[in-house]
């Protein structure tokens, strides 16, 4: 299952950014598929893992908004690289 995943990772980087939505859409869901099974032999819960990771994400953008309040600036005024630079100190 792990070099399902990897497989599935190279072929969505083909076509990353291009507009194949079906062929996305499908290699996602195999993807889906296989880092569940991945999960299962390993005794994680997709569920949990998910849910920690929705929380984790959650706690870096509220980080991220407070740093960049904190710096006078609006979030809706900030381009997309200066989010990411704020994102990125918010998670270290």
């Amino acid at each position: 299952p792990l070099e399902e995943v990897i497989k599935h990772t190279d072929e969505l980087k083909n076509i990353y950014g291009s507009d194949h939505k079906e062929k996305a859409l499908k290699l996602i869901g195999d993807m889906l598929f296989a880092v569940s099974s991945v999960a299962r032999r390993l005794g994680v819960d997709c569920e949990e893992a998910l849910q920690k990771s929705s929380d984790n994400f959650v706690n870096i953008f509220a980080a991220a908004e407070e740093m960049i309040t904190a710096d006078g600036k609006e979030i809706k005024n900030l381009s997309k690289d200066e989010l990411l630079i704020y994102f990125e100190k918010a998670k270290n």
